[in-house]
């Protein structure tokens, strides 16, 4: 991602959005009924997410 804003330049941006583990869950559970979702890669994924680590200031 960061090559096609380095390409554009244009600076890099995310979004980070803190939802509760249960509201991933049904939402990845309702996604399309052919691909759903594992509860165990959300509740994988959500635990290697550490919020405070994302949000830090960066010099």
């Amino acid at each position: 991602m960061g090559s096609r804003a380095r390409y554009h330049q244009r600076p890099m941006a995310a979004v980070l959005f803190e939802l509760l583990l249960n509201i991933c869950q049904a939402c990845g559970a309702t996604r399309a009924r052919a691909h759903p979702v594992p509860q165990d890669v959300v509740r994988e994924l959500r635990q290697m997410t550490s919020t405070d680590e994302l949000l830090a200031p960066r010099d």
